[in-house]
């Protein structure tokens, strides 16, 4: 758990138990962002309205590791950027292409500018602040904060939004922040343990072609946001792994310990090698059905 790296750290370094817990996220968000940890990878299957071109993923969805068309899954669908119809004059979006434009605090669009309600299930313990940043009536990129006091439950915007390009809390939280429309629908979601409200934007059909099927289900194979490691029980995967690259962050900021940095680095890649976590191609388990000296069935004799 978490309470035993921050103590590795702290008897080993001249870290505080604060500063000590910034630099192991610092340390995990990297090794998060570069193999698949356990319990990190996770499917799920998302249909589409009819006749969408643009989709929103579930929050939960940070990075696309794989996606196959529900109905048939032969195909796999390949994954690009919106350059690729710029850098072609013959371009057209494939059906087993998507588009990943880019990401969104609001899972569905603002129809008209209006006052937005921030809200949270129940009343905040603690005092949070959520700054917004986004597109008004007045104003191409206008800027707010909404103080949450201890007892809150919800806040309206003073700004008329049409857009929203950034919404975020200032720590983590009991309950969930959810941004509510006009007409008090669901626009997206901050979670406790997280900071900020983030939607994949995708593009499924070309601009041109949207095919009506009576089954358009996709199934997605995804990685979660990282988790900010907060609370002292919080489980931390691959705990070794993560203490030895904290001690790297640590030792790299400091003048002169720049081989013992090394040092740290190249022992948190071995381990990384030993775990033999990351995932990021198919891999198939074969069955052990060598006898086993250990093992025999019972034939009826002693």
């Amino acid at each position: 758990m978490l309470k035993d790296i921050v103590d590795y750290i702290v008897s080993r370094t001249d870290k505080s138990q604060e500063d000590a817990k910034r630099e192991i996220n610092y340390a995990f968000k990297e090794l998060w962002k570069s193999v698949d940890l356990p319990n990190s990878i996770f499917e799920v299957t998302v249909k589409p309205a009819n006749n969408t071109a643009i989709i929103s993923l579930p929050w939960y969805v940070d990075q696309i590791k794989g996606v196959k068309q529900n109905t048939w899954g032969v195909e796999r669908i390949i994954l690009n950027t919106p350059r690729a119809y710029y850098q072609n004059n013959s371009y057209y979006q494939h059906l087993y292409t998507w588009r990943v434009l880019g990401t969104s605090p609001l899972c569905r669009s603002i129809t008209n500018a209006s006052t937005l309600t921030l809200s949270f299930k129940q009343p905040v313990t603690t005092q949070v602040t959520v700054s917004i940043i986004g597109q008004t009536d007045q104003g191409s990129e206008f800027r707010e904060q909404l103080l949450f006091a201890i007892g809150d439950v919800s806040k309206e915007t003073a700004g008329r939004y049409s857009d929203l390009s950034n919404v975020t809390k200032s720590i983590i939280t009991e309950n969930d922040l959810f941004i509510y429309g006009p007409n008090s629908e669901e626009l997206g979601i901050i979670p406790n343990r997280l900071m900020e409200s983030k939607y994949k934007i995708i593009q499924l059909y070309d601009k041109y072609f949207i095919p009506c099927n009576n089954c358009n289900c996709y199934d997605i194979l995804y990685k979660l946001p990282p988790p900010i490691l907060y609370f002292d029980e919080d489980p931390v995967p691959e705990e070794e792994i993560v203490m030895t690259k904290t001690m790297e962050w640590i030792n790299l900021s400091k003048q002169g310990q720049e081989k013992m940095a090394a040092m740290y680095g190249e022992k948190a890649r071995n381990l990384l090698f030993a775990s033999n976590n990351n995932a990021d191609h198919p891999v198939d388990h074969p069955l052990d059905i060598a006898p086993n000296r250990l093992i025999r069935s019972y034939s009826g004799y002693l």
